[in-house]
């Protein structure tokens, strides 16, 4: 596990995300380490809790085809994500803030 520290993700890209069972997986794309930009898959485990924008909700899910992650960040045991969800073909675009606490995080650089 990385710490996630040394990550820049102010506007990287969700291109996944997945959940089964307690564990929410997302793949990510042009996060900044260092001088480079890697792709990036955090598992979030053992989910106990989602709220997008203050409501509870039963799972994460890619509202539109790309989404610019404006911010993440996160403890051991909770994460903020502010997502801007872009459908360029309709012109279509909605931001929504999640809160998510979870068991414990792995961070995978690809």
């Amino acid at each position: 596990m990385q710490s996630s520290q040394f990550f820049g993700f102010h506007e990287s890209s969700i291109v996944g995300v997945h959940q089964v069972g307690g564990t929410i997986t997302l793949e990510l794309d042009d996060v900044q380490l260092g001088e480079e930009m890697r792709a990036v898959v955090i598992r979030l485990i053992g989910v106990k809790s989602i709220t997008r924008d203050g409501i509870e909700v039963a799972d994460l899910v890619m509202e539109y085809e790309d989404g610019e992650i404006l911010t993440l960040e996160h403890t051991e045991t909770t994460s903020h994500l502010i997502v801007e969800w872009n459908d360029f073909k309709q012109h279509l675009s909605k931001t929504h803030s999640y809160r998510m606490i979870f068991d414990s995080i792995e961070i995978e650089i690809r």
